[in-house]
């Protein structure tokens, strides 16, 4: 198992990364123009979870980068 610290590093690249930005904003584009463009109901819905759910991942990376700067803190104590 990789330790926090090298686990927030990781994910602060990822999310610093210029291919991953344009890969998820791509991706909420293209769910957004799908969302927009459906005529069921059902569909629609499925595409507004879908889009949101696309926010989980850089959130997550978030939480690793933050939870990573925490561990650095406590280990300068």
């Amino acid at each position: 198992m990789t330790d926090p610290i090298t686990k927030g590093d990781r994910a602060k690249a990822i999310l610093d990364s210029e291919t991953f930005q344009e890969a998820w904003e791509n991706a909420k584009l293209r769910v957004k123009e799908e969302w927009t463009n459906a005529k069921k109901p059902d569909e629609r819905e499925a595409l507004w979870h879908q889009y949101n759910s696309l926010d989980a991942i850089p959130r997550e990376l978030r939480v690793m980068r933050d939870a990573a700067a925490v561990n650095r803190k406590r280990k300068k104590r």
